[in-house]
């Protein structure tokens, strides 16, 4: 009986993909919302260049995958009269799209904004997207640009520029919530309060890779405020953001964000212009902090706090790098292997200039004679060329004479939906004309074995669907490769 059952379930759900259709806005539908009305689960809404003037409320189905022609010339306008894009409840997929002028006005008790897009109780893939010139307002409307409560978001080569929020989360705000972030821009965003590019709250985990935050700014947390949350930073440039109160980079409350290969500049609040930790744990490793400014606590601001540095450079900060507030009961930090201006006890620390490649114009790269150069922790893993860690944000790559830790955000825009999969998954892709009669995805498993190679030659929409119904569980990687050479390589989990 178990068996039959099971017949039936595979041959349901294999039915129910091959059913799938494809709708086309405007040719089958004039609407976006039109066509996402007639969508089932697993159909794909493609929307033609053009600009719609729409507040879409998303239906209650799982898996629609709604897709535009490209950042650049299909987008979704809300016209102040609303979000633009509402959620609650299902998976989806939506990009190629730039969404933009929505507007939501909250009521007390009512808080969550998302003047850009709603995401509630969802599992939201959010990819090659542009969040723009939203805005929320009200006594406490949060997340200008996006507001995500109680989900599981994953948000890839996302732009987020110049949205606002009246209290908190000017461009991102994510409440009860694991978050994945990749490859994003977080700019010219403000809030009232915390977290003018993004605020983390309420035991939230948050993993954030390759992102650049710049120009935004809030009371606390100009560019990024954690409260009450875990967070992983690695490869984020934290840069030109300020704080009213504290944080003019990043804002900590009673919160354990761990940095790594963090790079904290050119941000400014009254007090920690780099970082504002209170009653907060985090840890730094291979982290930066510089030209950063602040009445006390330039590089770092800690209140009731337990800071762990590795491997990292404080310099330039003015006036100083470090300030304890004495006022409450006594903080806690340890120092080992970082160049600290003006000296700091502990093993393996230094007092001596990074000597940056160009600080003055924001290239915090070690040149040749940086005593920073294999003067990290000796028992850290080793740089990318063999040596012995270096101090700072970006390592000197030995064996070529550069940096090769840095922040880029793709112009392939490789993404795969649903991620993790069973058994099939949509690889999509931006690519000229030319370049894809010569292009193909290679797709490896953990232990780098080629498993298949799927050739993309006028494949439609600039996306591909691979099954892997015959392979296992487990990671698997996928490699775009155009005439001959990788240009990006993303990881996916096939779970059965």
């Amino acid at each position: 009986m178990k068996k039959t059952f099971l017949v039936i379930l595979v041959l349901f759900c294999t039915n129910s993909w091959l059913n799938a259709i494809v709708i086309n806005v405007p040719a089958d539908y004039e609407t976006i919302q039109a066509g996402l009305d007639v969508a089932t689960e697993g159909d794909s809404v493609l929307v033609a260049a053009g600009t719609y003037v729409e507040n879409i409320i998303w239906p209650a189905v799982n898996g629609i995958k709604l897709i535009g022609s490209g950042e650049e010339d299909c987008i979704i306008d809300g016209n102040e009269n609303g979000r633009v894009i509402t959620i609650t409840g299902v998976g989806f997929l939506i990009s190629k799209f730039t969404i933009q002028n929505g507007h939501v006005n909250v009521v007390y008790p009512d808080c969550w904004g998302g003047g850009g897009i709603y995401c509630g109780y969802s599992s939201p893939s959010l990819v090659n997207l542009t969040i723009t010139g939203n805005n929320a307002t009200g006594t406490l409307a949060r997340g200008g640009g996006i507001s995500i409560e109680y989900s599981n978001p994953s948000l890839e080569n996302v732009t987020v520029t110049n949205n606002s929020a009246s209290y908190d989360g000017g461009g991102i705000y994510c409440r009860h919530s694991t978050s994945s972030f990749e490859n994003m821009i977080i700019s010219g965003n403000v809030a009232g309060r915390y977290g003018g590019g993004i605020q983390c709250v309420a035991y939230l985990c948050t993993t954030l890779e390759n992102v650049l935050i710049s120009d935004n700014s809030a009371s606390t947390g100009g560019g990024i405020d954690f409260d009450c949350s875990e967070a992983s930073l690695v490869n984020v440039k934290i840069t030109g953001n300020s704080a009213s109160n504290g944080g003019g980079g990043v804002g900590c409350g009673d919160a354990g964000p761990s940095f790594e290969n963090v790079m904290i500049s050119n941000n400014s609040a009254p007090c920690g212009g780099g970082i504002y930790s209170y009653y907060s744990y985090p840890m730094l490793t291979n982290v930066t902090i510089t030209d950063n400014s602040a009445d006390d606590g330039s590089g770092i601001y800690s209140l009731v706090s337990e800071i762990n540095l590795a491997n990292c450079i404080l310099w330039n900060d003015s006036p100083d790098e470090i300030y304890f507030d004495t006022n409450y009961a006594p903080n806690s930090i340890l120092i080992a292997y970082s160049d600290i201006q003006g000296g700091y006890a502990g093993e393996g620390n230094i007092d001596l200039d990074p000597l940056f490649v160009d600080a003055a114009n924001g290239d915090y790269h070690l040149t040749e004679f940086s005593p920073c150069i294999d003067a990290g922790d000796p028992t850290s893993p080793f740089d990318p060329d063999g040596t012995i860690a270096d101090m700072g944000a970006f390592y000197y790559h030995q064996d070529v004479g550069i940096n090769d830790n840095e922040l880029a955000v793709t112009n392939y825009q490789l993404a795969n939906y649903p991620n993790p999969f069973n058994p099939t998954t949509t690889i999509s892709f931006s690519l000229s004309a030319e370049n894809m009669e010569n292009a193909e995805i290679k797709i490896f498993n953990i232990k780098g074995q080629l498993v298949e190679t799927l050739q993309i030659t006028n494949s439609p929409n600039q996306q591909i669907i691979w099954n892997a119904e015959k392979q296992a569980s487990g990671v698997y990687f996928y490699k775009l490769v155009v005439d001959g050479n990788p240009v990006d390589t993303k990881k996916m989990i096939l779970l059965k």
